[in-house]
């Protein structure tokens, strides 16, 4: 190891020696006479969902925008990137490359969520909040929770809103809101407030 002159005249400054890889029938065996090296027996891989890709879909080659549940898991994806209204197009168009829609089914899609934006009642949500954040993940005991969308509003209240595109008779989407108001209350927020929003309803049902 060291700092040498080759023939050519440059320098080269080498450390350590090199190694080749040696033939075994498992790690363990390979490992034999190296104390240097550890081998690991297991080990945990915690989700970072700035780099995972999402997995919404079972696969991708099944995917079927006429399906009612592909179609509402489509739309859910699109609304989780959609910061303000005039993001939905870009968001859109995106999501439809991606996943193949035509061009009679992507405007089918705008059509519905430009519709859902639309609704005054949902325009405190996306437009003169404070901070705003979409499925961020809420630190519980042994899991993570993760509310479609958390909204800080100039009145100093924050709204949970949790996106449904199917029935609404579930008892669990109550509990679930809940469980993200009381994380938030947790955290030190007082006026937190929870909401249910079924876009293909037209329909909003706040969670008490």
């Amino acid at each position: 190891p060291g700092l040498h002159t080759l023939e050519s005249g440059e320098l080269e400054f080498t450390l350590g020696e090199p190694t080749v890889p040696r033939a075994g029938k498992n790690a363990q065996a390979e490992n034999d006479g190296n104390d240097d090296c550890d081998l690991l027996d297991e080990y945990a891989v915690h989700e970072r969902s700035e780099i995972c890709a999402s997995m919404d879909f079972e696969d991708l080659v099944d995917f079927d925008i006429a399906d009612d549940r592909h179609r509402g898991i489509f739309l859910h994806a699109v609304l989780s990137k959609v910061m303000v209204p005039d993001d939905l197009d870009n968001a859109l168009y995106a999501m439809a490359y991606r996943y193949k829609l035509t061009e009679a089914q992507t405007e089918s899609c705008r059509e519905i969520l430009a519709a859902a934006l639309s609704d005054r009642r949902v325009r405190p949500w996306f437009e003169g909040f404070v901070r705003v954040v979409n499925e961020r993940p809420l630190t519980a005991p042994q899991t993570l929770r993760r509310p479609d969308r958390v909204v800080w509003l100039p009145d100093g209240s924050v709204a949970v809103v949790d996106y449904k595109f199917g029935s609404h008779n579930r008892r669990a989407y109550f509990e679930q809101v809940r469980d993200y108001m009381s994380l938030l209350q947790s955290a030190g927020y007082g006026d937190v407030r929870g909401y249910l929003w079924f876009p293909l309803l037209s329909e909003i049902i706040e969670v008490n």
